[in-house]
C-alpha cells in the first residue's frame, strides 16, 4: 500500500443551485459530492497551468493518479 497524503478540510460555500448541479453531476459518476468537487478543482488547476505551459503541470497529473488509488 502507498503513502497516504494528508487531507485538510476546507469549507466552500454554494448557492443552493450550484449545490444541486454538483450533487447531481457527481450521483450521475457515480461519485460523493466532496470527491466530485475535489476532481473538479484540480482538472481547472490542471488545465490553467497547462494551458501556460507551467513545469510542473506533470507533477499535478500525478498527485491526481496518487488520489484516485486512495
Amino acid at each position: 500500500m502507498g503513502t497516504v497524503a494528508r487531507r485538510t478540510a476546507m469549507t466552500i460555500r454554494f448557492t443552493e443551485t450550484q449545490r444541486d448541479i454538483l450533487r447531481d453531476e457527481a450521483q450521475r459518476h457515480g461519485m460523493t459530492f466532496t470527491d466530485f468537487v475535489r476532481s473538479a478543482a484540480l482538472a481547472v488547476a490542471l488545465y490553467e497551468r497547462g494551458k501556460r505551459g507551467d513545469a510542473d503541470a506533470e507533477a499535478i497529473l500525478e498527485l491526481i493518479e496518487r488520489l484516485r488509488e486512495d
